[in-house]
């Protein structure tokens, strides 16, 4: 649906150009949480980094640094967490211990601690703060630098730049949602610019630093792993319901596909299937009031009005994923 953006878009460039700075709301909202999550993304590189932008300095500027480490660490999350705007701020990947959106009807699924949310936040703005030390490096050796290597360093500081700014823009500037797999492509472009450290001031990588960050990394790397396995597995057996449910009987009835409530992407799909690939054909969401109205439902926790046909197992490895999917069918009232 990517006409929903370029419309939304097209709205909040006439309302700046009419100076209504309301406009650039979502897109400061958008920029905090783009920041946030590439300084959490990028935290395992920034450690491996962290000589040439703190210990590497001699002892009155490495003070200084991790003053502003600290302060800004301390500052940034005390405010996130009094404004209830801890990560996953937007979310639509990142949840509760788990990937991906859940969409099915249901509830009941296990929700991490504040004090998960805390430790997260506080992590992504350790990673922001360093970041903003990169760019603070970058920026005033590429200023100083008047030699041909900082010419070349400008050069590759203000293209990077200025592409993460074109990448942002279409995505940030519009009223639709700023979701959290957005960050993913302009992420590489903060990896390029933290790497660009190691020219500046002859920086370097330490055994201990590369190993932290190694440890960092294989963390992530696990979680990655574990949570993405289960979405999957999750979301296959939700899908092997709705087929299942599509093509058997029942009471000598078939069930057709606009009468099951699989959840958001199941219930778009089927109507949308044809235009989905037509950037061209502004397609219709199934509205979740239409969708509830269903005699059919593929949840993963029991419904009122609803009687339970079939409970499948689903082969996750956390506690947090959903743990079944029911197959559903509205009670009829009777006289």
């Amino acid at each position: 649906m990517y006409y929903l953006k370029a419309n939304s878009l097209n709205d909040s460039i006439q309302d700046l150009l009419h100076f209504r700075l309301g406009a650039l709301k979502p897109a400061l909202r958008a920029a905090l949480m783009m920041f946030m999550l590439v300084g959490l993304f990028a935290l395992p590189l920034l450690s491996a980094l962290w000589p040439s932008l703190v210990s590497g300095f001699e002892n009155g500027r490495r003070n200084l640094r991790l003053g502003w480490i600290v302060v800004f660490t301390c500052v940034v999350t005390a405010a996130l967490a009094a404004l209830g705007n801890l990560l996953p701020m937007s979310g639509n990947i990142i949840d509760d211990l788990r990937m991906g959106i859940v969409s099915p009807p249901g509830s009941g699924l296990p929700v991490a601690p504040k004090a998960y949310w805390i430790v997260l936040t506080a992590a992504a703005a350790v990673g922001l703060s360093l970041l903003l030390l990169v760019l603070f490096d970058l920026s005033t050796a590429a200023i100083r630098g008047r030699d041909e290597r900082g010419a070349r360093l400008r050069f590759r500081v203000v293209f990077l730049v200025l592409t993460g700014v074109l990448y942002f823009g279409p995505l940030g500037l519009p009223y639709q949602a700023m979701l959290d797999r957005y960050v993913l492509s302009i992420l590489a472009l903060f990896i390029a610019l933290s790497v660009l450290v190691l020219q500046v001031d002859g920086g370097q990588v330490t055994r201990r630093s590369l190993a932290t960050g190694l440890v960092l990394a294989a963390m992530f790397g696990a979680y990655t792993v574990a949570t993405v396995h289960d979405l999957f597995a999750w979301q296959r057996v939700r899908w092997e319901a709705c087929s299942d449910l599509m093509a058997r009987r029942v009471n000598g009835v078939e069930v057709p596909a606009d009468q099951i409530d699989g959840g958001f992407e199941f219930n778009n799909q089927i109507p949308n299937e044809r235009t989905i690939y037509t950037t061209s054909v502004n397609g219709d969401l199934v509205a979740e009031a239409d969708a509830q109205a269903r005699p059919y439902a593929v949840a993963f926790s029991e419904l009122p009005g609803f009687e339970t046909l079939e409970r499948r197992r689903t082969p996750v490895w956390l506690r947090y994923p959903p743990q079944e999917i029911l197959v559903l069918r509205r009670v009829q009232s009777r006289p």
